[in-house]
């Protein structure tokens, strides 16, 4: 049974007191089934499902005794439920969702032609909550799409209590659509499948879309691993991406032992890498600069390292504040044994850094790779938000989401939203949309999948009408 607790009278009459409309619950899948729907294939059967079917583990997360459970004949049936049309009045929707993470499973706001938003489960059988912003579709007709195209493992998908409210808390503040795939590196002749890890995206002058990233073996290869940066181009973000030669191939003369995590700016008419470089001391690690005017051909600084701290700190991501730069990377305090943290550096120029304060600081402790992984900082509004990523097995595909008014201070209390996708960069689009990225050991290269914003701003970062 769900220990979800569902809207009921007291938040409906709480709402009435505020002034908001109540909430307007679409589908519960109690007292109505799927009369309505449109039904196709075998996979959702022909009524709600009472929890979990015969042959699946125990489902939990949804709201009352039914949900729709594609289950029905195990994870090789397939189908879809198309609902009847109805008008967005609210400004968000919420929702449940569980089952698969693929992008053949997935629950879709259809509004006229086009696909307004996504979602998919996490090879799970807890249904999670999900919220969608609907502002700037409010008062235009909508349908809901529940699709099952997957056969494999996990290949089914549960969904239940569709509402439409005005509750400016309503869910996580983000969350983000299937993963979708983009790029796979190709393998030299004769070669091991070449993987990517930790990258970056940068824009050039002309407005296409240069990719470089940690370029790696599977199985591993000592003598190619961490010795160069795989780049490759696109005319657009979700591509088509081909692949470029490889650049930036390590120096042991400058110190260099590997070359892990790049990540690109412009400044000063230049475009500046910050990667680590490894060091024979991992409490003593290197980050080193590198500049370019093509994004083809790159020198190295004369002021290298310019960043020595440990335990192997890495993994350095660079933002524009004010009138400095600002330098977040993984590294752990004290050097050795210390706690996962994730430390953080000012500059004007890039080249001299400030002392390295804690932006944040994990109840772990240990050394080498951690719960502070890959740290990617977006200001929007009041907020700054502080993804990091982990290389926990466990937690592999898990990135953590913290949010604080400080761009340079969260703290564990500050979690809001966790996301499935490793190494993550958010990145916008020619046309302004958000996505985030995915890549890492065994994922066959680089996915993207799309950001759903639910903080009360729009892609810009401009506060909308009735926002949080």
């Amino acid at each position: 049974m769900s220990v979800i607790r569902c809207v009921g009278l007291a938040t409906c009459l709480a709402a009435a007191a505020s002034g908001q409309a109540p909430d307007r619950v679409l589908f519960d899948f109690e007292v109505t089934g799927l009369e309505k729907w449109r039904v196709e294939g075998e996979a959702f059967g022909r009524q709600p499902a009472i929890g979990a079917l015969p042959g699946q583990q125990p489902v939990s997360g949804f709201c009352g005794r039914h949900l729709v459970n594609s289950f029905v004949g195990g994870d090789a049936a397939v189908g879809r439920l198309l609902s009847p049309e109805f008008e967005i009045t609210h400004r968000r929707l919420r929702f449940f969702v569980g089952g698969g993470d693929d992008h053949r499973l997935v629950v879709r706001l259809r509004v006229g032609d086009d696909v307004a938003f996504e979602a998919t489960g996490h090879d799970g059988e807890v249904l999670r909550p999900v919220t969608w912003d609907l502002h700037a579709y409010r008062g235009r007709q909508a349908r809901l799409e529940l699709l099952d195209d997957a056969t494999g493992p996990w290949g089914h998908l549960t969904a239940d209590h569709f509402v439409l409210t005005d509750d400016l808390l309503a869910g996580p503040p983000l969350s983000i659509g299937p993963r979708r795939h983009i790029y796979v590196p190709p393998a030299a002749p004769g070669a091991p499948r070449f993987a990517l890890n930790d990258h970056c995206f940068v824009r050039d002058d002309k407005g296409g879309w240069h990719l470089f990233a940690i370029l790696f073996t599977e199985p591993g290869t000592p003598q190619i691993d961490g010795r160069l940066f795989a780049h490759a181009t696109a005319p657009a973000l979700t591509g088509p991406w081909q692949p470029e030669p490889n650049t930036l191939e390590i120096d042991p003369a400058a110190g260099e032992t590997r070359l892990w995590a790049p990540h690109v700016v412009r400044h000063a008419g230049r475009f500046w890498m910050c990667y680590h470089a490894g060091g024979a001391d991992e409490r003593r690690s290197l980050l080193h600069l590198a500049t370019s005017t093509d994004l083809q051909t790159w020198r190295r600084h004369a002021a290298n390292p310019i960043v020595v701290d440990g335990f192997q700190a890495r993994d350095p991501f660079l933002l524009r504040g004010g009138d400095r730069w600002w330098l977040y990377y993984t590294a752990t305090f004290p050097a050795a044994g210390g706690h996962h943290t994730v430390a953080v550096r000012s500059s004007r120029d890039l080249v001299g850094w400030s002392d390295a304060t804690e932006a944040y600081r994990d109840p772990s402790i240990g050394t080498d790779f951690g719960p502070t992984e890959s740290p990617f900082v977006v200001v929007r509004g009041e907020y700054a938000w502080l993804f990091v990523g982990s290389s926990v097995p466990a937690e592999y595909d898990t990135t953590r989401v913290f949010r604080s008014r400080d761009a340079t201070s969260w703290a564990p209390g500050d979690l809001v939203a966790t996301l499935r996708v490793h190494g993550t960069e958010l990145v916008r689009d020619a046309a302004g949309r958000w996505y985030a990225s995915h890549a890492g050991d065994g994922r066959g290269g680089l996915w993207l999948a799309r950001v759903y914003w639910n903080d009360g701003l729009d892609d810009d970062g401009q506060p909308v009408r009735g926002g949080r």
